[in-house]
């Protein structure tokens, strides 16, 4: 990204975004970053920014694999999940595990090529079996998330939005979850007054499905010692629409007012991944 002509004039500007809080990539770029990246004469620098997310996600991904058990879900659904490093890795790791890859026109179709690239010389039936188990949906989290999956994650996303931007992403999340789940209640009623095929071990996964959001991200300590995630905050300030690197405390708050519970943060310890996870659920199932 370093290269990037609009990045360069972004950070050139910086002193806009300090005197006024407002972010300096649109200054001289006329656009949002995320709309600029949607314009067809900019489709160069937006394979090069998914390319850089891609190689950003590949680096930790392993740690995250294994910092938490994603085999507990049926469908998980990376939303703004880019290239879908992440989502193939956790595909590849669970073979049990389906998953739906959610983004804009350009991240999908950066997947679709680089999914064909990467299974190009993989045996027919290892390459049809994984792409069977992933869905490419093209579409907008600002206005609705699709339904499906029992764990929704969401990594490197909230913070590149501000407060009410963050609420608007997880309040569609929500939606999606509960319409999930009353799907999948209705599915399991009729199930168990019907012939079906599906073993016990099946019908016990469905029957328990309680849909989880994952937030993987970075969390800003309390307190000045050094961390990396002040440096991001500051190119959050420069690059996107007042994002920032929340504290856990106020993930919680925005967490809370956008219907979700928070029931476990897990911190990494590897030395080199500074990404952690929260998970959380709707409250409203706290109550049942």
């Amino acid at each position: 990204m370093l290269g990037l002509g609009s990045y360069n004039r972004a950070i050139d500007d910086l002193s806009y975004s300090i005197e006024t809080g407002e972010n300096s990539f649109k200054h001289p770029n006329g656009l949002d970053m995320f709309e600029y990246f949607q314009q067809n004469q900019n489709r160069k620098e937006a394979q090069i920014f998914n390319s850089a997310m891609a190689a950003l996600t590949s680096s930790h991904v392993s740690s995250i694999s294994s910092m938490y058990d994603f085999s507990q879900f049926n469908t998980v659904m990376d939303i703004g999940g880019g290239q879908g490093t992440l989502l193939s890795t956790l595909l590849k790791n669970n073979p049990n595990l389906s998953g739906i890859l959610f983004d804009l026109h350009h991240a999908i179709e950066s997947a679709k090529n680089l999914y064909t690239s990467e299974f190009a010389n993989t045996r027919a039936e290892d390459n049809k079996n994984f792409l069977s188990r992933c869905k490419l949906i093209e579409g907008d989290f600002f206005k609705s998330i699709p339904i499906g999956a029992d764990g929704y994650i969401i990594k490197n996303v909230i913070l590149n939005w501000d407060d009410d931007s963050a609420a608007t992403i997880l309040k569609n999340c929500l939606q999606a979850m509960e319409k999930t789940k009353s799907t999948a209640i209705t599915t399991t009623t009729t199930t168990t007054t019907t012939t079906t095929t599906m073993n016990a071990g099946q019908y016990d996964k469905q029957k328990k499905i309680q849909p989880k959001l994952l937030i993987i991200d970075l969390i800003m300590p309390e307190g000045n010692e050094p961390f990396i995630g002040k440096f991001i905050d500051i190119l959050m300030l420069a690059l996107t629409h007042k994002g920032r690197i929340r504290t856990q405390k106020e993930f919680h708050k925005l967490l809370n007012s956008s219907g979700f519970d928070i029931t476990k943060v897990i911190h990494s310890s590897d030395n080199v991944n500074f990404i952690s996870i929260i998970e959380a659920i709707p409250s409203s199932s706290l109550s049942h």
